[in-house]
């Protein structure tokens, strides 16, 4: 999978994100997308999260009746730009050096990331 480039505050990033499906824990179930993002080369610290769908467009066509009672609802979310560049942002105000080189610098659940359609899981 080639790597996508976004360009926040005048800096281009470089992002991937690839997704998987636990088959225990918490998140059983659910689609779990793990976002990789770089400031600069690759041997750069790389900020990295996991998310999941909020499901809460989902949610409120249910409440309004709009799906009925026992509707299979398929996960097809994925991350959009504008996830990335949230990320981006956060990591950034929150400590991410992205030309430094180390360690990913993790966004866990303790996070107060938010996003529309996702939200931040921890792996284990």
């Amino acid at each position: 999978m080639p790597l996508r480039t976004i360009t926040v505050e005048g800096e281009k990033f470089r992002w991937i994100a690839d997704w998987s499906y636990p088959k225990e824990g918490i998140n059983r179930g659910f689609r779990i997308i793990r976002l990789r993002v770089w400031g600069g080369d690759k041997a750069s610290c790389a900020l990295q999260t996991h998310l999941r769908a909020t499901f809460r467009e989902t949610r409120a066509a249910f409440e309004r009746g709009e799906i009925l009672p026992g509707t299979i609802v398929v996960d097809n979310s994925y991350i959009l730009p504008r996830d990335v560049r949230v990320a981006i942002e956060y990591g950034l105000a929150h400590g991410w050096d992205p030309e430094s080189t180390g360690q990913p610098f993790l966004l866990t659940a303790a996070d107060a990331l938010s996003s529309d359609s996702l939200e931040l899981v921890d792996i284990v």
